[in-house]
């Protein structure tokens, strides 16, 4: 129960954030789809159900490297 509410919250932070972004006109990188695509973490890419792993930052790394050669 605790762990929905968490995640509504956060969604609604990533929605306002994103909302955000898009008044100032700037880039929002989402790694939510490749990562935590049921807004959850996946296994592979935490360390501790919160922390990044070493696989979540080469995917962070490989989207930021995607946008910058884009824009």
């Amino acid at each position: 129960q605790g762990s929905d509410a968490k995640k509504d919250e956060i969604t609604k932070f990533n929605d306002q954030l994103r909302q955000l972004c898009q008044q100032e006109n700037v880039t929002v990188v989402d790694l939510n789809p490749d990562i935590a695509p049921n807004g959850e973490l996946l296994p592979q890419y935490t360390v501790d159900g919160t922390h990044f792993s070493q696989a979540a930052y080469s995917v962070w790394g490989k989207k930021l490297r995607e946008v910058i050669s884009t824009n």
